[in-house]
């Protein structure tokens, strides 16, 4: 039994020091590949085998994703961030040389820029040609300028990865990365990425008596921690102390259901998406009971309203409406014009994105007529926008759009729309 164990405590250790040595070859061959695609592969054989060693030996490792100490990270989400992230800078390409020749951000970060490092602190008369191998140099950006470009566009695609796993109402992610010399293992720095969690503030909003809980927008900003979205008061055309010279944005859990049910065919990360961009470029209006109403916009096309109103010195989005509702200025007109009560537009389906993605709207003249003379025209936009479909899950409606005109009666009713156009 001695024996055996013995034995594979040999065959386990050969083991090891082969996959190392394979490891070692396959590094040193990408720094060549890296001397090959700026078309001085020659360099390469000009380094002796020493300073090979010596630039393994401070490698930079392969990104490495840990929850950050204290944080309970569950292993499908690390799975997600780790995946998405590697994902990204795989694609993502930076240019690294005068003449612009690009590295992908996984090889940069991991490859080029521990080579970079080594030329750029390489002396003359280190070895024989040492000289021209520090020429080198000369092809590359500034070594400065490419760590800066590098790493915000590391920050930037880490934030993205952070953002598509959270969840706004309940649980946000963000990454700080480091480089880490193991002392127990010597060889190489790690590029460590702590994947850090947090819940966001929650609220409970009275209005009319009726509690309900509504969350503070924010995300995880990689190197920072959470980032507040705060609203500028001059939108919304009302002034606060210096204290406060912005409004804090809370959403209620009931506005994000609601979101969910109108917008039935995007998927909850692309709802999240849209409702920031909404947001941050925000198109705001007023009514006569200080309500407010933010255009929620799916690329440049008008899909509803956040309705808001203000609590102290928040901004406190209480619901979503989409376009065609009762509540809006188009959804009034609809009822006005044709008679379309609430029922009518959910039996419809007229109060749901769906209903739009999936019928082509515009290619109906009297449907067409119908949503220009009430102001939703830019419904009739979705069903050809290609960008919005392939956002979609894309499902077959219960109600066809000669249903539609047959419920709307337009045949009949053109005369009397005719006579309230001139009244």
């Amino acid at each position: 039994m001695k024996n055996k164990r013995e034995k594979r405590k040999r065959n386990n250790s050969k083991l090891l020091k082969q996959q190392r040595v394979e490891h070692k070859a396959k590094y040193l061959n990408r720094i060549k590949s890296i001397c090959n695609k700026i078309n001085s592969g020659h360099i390469y054989n000009l380094i002796p085998r020493e300073e090979l060693e010596k630039i393994y030996k401070h490698r930079l490792h392969a990104f490495k994703f840990v929850p950050a100490e204290g944080n309970e990270i569950a292993a499908n989400v690390m799975s997600d961030i780790r995946s998405l992230c590697n994902d990204h800078l795989r694609e993502a390409e930076i240019i690294v040389t005068n003449d612009g020749i690009k590295f992908s951000l996984f090889e940069f970060l991991t490859i080029g820029m521990n080579f970079l490092e080594y030329i750029d602190s390489l002396k003359e008369d280190k070895f024989p040609k040492a000289s021209v191998v520090k020429e080198i140099k000369n092809k590359f950006k500034d070594f400065n300028q490419l760590f800066d470009e590098s790493h915000l566009a590391l920050q930037m695609y880490n934030d993205s990865a952070c953002f598509l796993s959270s969840e706004l109402n309940s649980k946000l992610y963000w990454i700080m990365h480091e480089f880490y010399v193991d002392k127990k293992k010597p060889n190489g720095i790690e590029n460590l990425m702590k994947v850090y969690s947090s819940v966001p503030e929650k609220i409970y909003d009275n209005k009319d008596n009726n509690y309900r809980p509504a969350i503070r927008l924010c995300i995880g900003l990689s190197q920072i921690g959470l980032g507040y979205f705060q609203f500028n008061p001059e939108l919304m055309k009302i002034s606060l102390s210096d204290k406060d010279s912005y409004l804090g944005i809370y959403i209620q859990t009931h506005a994000l259901q609601r979101l969910n049910e109108r917008l039935d065919c995007l998927n909850t990360m692309w709802q999240n998406i849209h409702l920031i961009r909404s947001l941050t470029d925000a198109e705001v209006h007023r009514d006569e009971k200080d309500t407010y109403f933010i255009a929620f916009k799916i690329t440049e096309i008008k899909i509803g309203y956040l309705v808001a109103d203000l609590n102290q010195n928040r901004l406190i989005i209480r619901t979503f409406l989409f376009i065609t509702q009762h509540g809006t200025p188009e959804g009034n007109k609809l009822a006005e014009m044709y008679g379309l009560g609430k029922l009518d537009k959910t039996y419809l389906e007229l109060d749901k994105l769906s209903t739009f993605v999936s019928k082509d709207m515009c290619s109906n003249a009297k449907l067409s007529d119908v949503f220009q003379q009430v102001g939703c025209q830019y419904l009739l936009d979705i069903s050809v926008d290609n960008r919005i479909k392939k956002m979609c899950d894309i499902k077959s409606k219960s109600s066809s759009v000669f249903e539609i005109i047959n419920y709307l009666q337009l045949n009949e009713r053109k005369d009397d729309l005719k006579k309230k156009q001139t009244a």
